[in-house]
């Protein structure tokens, strides 16, 4: 169990920020920081979004290409995504949806739907990569996903004492996660899991600012080592929590022509 004194640290921060007692971060105060501590003040901070929609400027890097779009995003839980990518005059060119577990693609140049395998063969073609985004929609909102079920081991100091290292595990699932915290906000800034041994992806969190009281990232980054991929994801003025209507993610969109019919959901 990792404890440290309250007074060690106040005195490290204080000779580089010169800040007084009464300008220290509530935590500070703690004579312990264990891992418990740290869970209880990162899921206090998790699930503040509650739907989110903005401007976003999508960078995809591939072995292939590097590409990049500017598209609008509208989340809503924690499986409700819908990504339009828009032409130079901000007309959409193309819809993507995830709802539950139904991925659907609507190509409104060639008046096209895609759904099923036809999705992420369709983004093989368009990317030079598969994503899985129903990975990623709390990652999206700065969220982890499935905090709740990890066991955390332990929690440690890095060596320039800015940040908090968090490993946890999820033992059914077999999924280590590790959390770099802010030492002075306790806002995660990188999140790395894997499955086993096997590293899945990394997330970097970074330009926090301050959206009604909610710290929220406005750059977020994907990186995969087994595909040899990055996703990065910039924000432009994020409208949060003003509610997403389910439609959104129901379009009905005429003169689609798709080979098979659309399954409900």
């Amino acid at each position: 169990m990792f404890r440290f004194s309250i007074l060690l640290v106040a005195l490290l921060l204080s000779a580089g920020c010169q800040s007084g007692p009464d300008t220290l971060p509530e935590h500070y105060q703690q004579q312990t920081i264990t891992p418990q501590y740290l869970q209880e003040k990162l899921l206090s901070q998790q699930g503040r979004v509650k739907d989110l929609r903005a401007f976003i400027k999508t960078v995809v890097t591939t072995p292939r290409r590097d590409q990049s779009f500017r598209q609008i995003i509208l989340l809503k839980g924690d499986d409700r995504l819908r990504l339009d990518t828009l032409a130079p005059f901000n007309q959409p060119v193309s819809i993507f949806i995830l709802k539950g577990e139904t991925s659907r693609l609507f190509d409104l140049k060639n008046h096209r739907m895609y759904q099923g395998l036809e999705v992420w063969n369709m983004m093989h073609e368009i990317l030079g990569t598969v994503i899985d985004f129903g990975e990623y929609v709390p990652v999206f909102y700065g969220d982890i996903p499935r905090l709740q079920h990890m066991k955390w081991a332990k929690a440690e100091l890095n060596e320039d004492k800015t940040h908090y290292i968090l490993t946890g595990h999820e033992r059914a699932r077999r999924v280590t996660l590790r959390i770099r915290l802010n030492v002075e906000t306790l806002l995660p800034e990188t999140m790395q899991k894997w499955v086993g041994p096997q590293p899945l992806y990394t997330v970097i969190w970074d330009d926090y600012k301050d959206i009604n009281g909610t710290q929220f990232p406005h750059h977020i980054t994907v990186t995969r080592s087994a595909q040899k991929d990055q996703l990065t994801l910039i924000y432009s003025d994020p409208v949060i929590n003003k509610g997403v209507s389910e439609e959104t993610f129901s379009p009905k969109l005429p003169g689609l022509k798709s080979q098979d019919p659309l399954p409900n959901s």
